[in-house]
């Protein structure tokens, strides 16, 4: 009988330790190198983004399809599965800033350990984003 309590103990702990979803975020999850996934043909989004109290920032490059890529910058907040950035694009020329920057809004959330998916508004036009951690070299 003692036995069969400890046993129904430990099952219901390790059933309160598990998501529903099989996702075991920590505290540094948002730390690394992410890219934008599916972007169209000559786009591209790169991204090191590092989290401390529950703020984000980070920074990286972009590139467009006819237009001259840069500089990003991001700042935002992540609360569990829940991430929040502002995205600031500067464009450069040969390193040297052009015309004006912009800045898009992104609202998602943790698909998996290495996966964010929402939402990214500009002007109050929105489209998908799906970032993916870089793991490899």
């Amino acid at each position: 009988m003692r036995h069969t309590r400890y046993f129904c103990v430990l099952a219901l702990a390790l059933l309160a330790s598990c998501t529903s979803d099989g996702l075991s975020l920590g505290p540094a999850a948002l730390n690394g190198r992410w890219f934008a996934v599916s972007e169209p043909a000559g786009e591209s989004l790169h991204l090191i983004l590092l989290e401390t109290d529950g703020s984000v920032s980070g920074s990286g490059s972009w590139t467009g399809e006819a237009i001259l890529g840069g500089d990003v910058t991001a700042t935002g907040e992540v609360s569990g599965r829940d991430v929040v950035l502002d995205l600031t694009f500067e464009h450069l020329d040969n390193g040297v800033p052009v015309g004006t920057s912009f800045t898009e809004h992104f609202a998602g959330v943790f698909t998996s350990n290495n996966d964010l998916e929402g939402t990214v508004t500009e002007s109050g036009f929105p489209r998908t984003l799906h970032l993916q951690r870089l793991t490899g070299p």
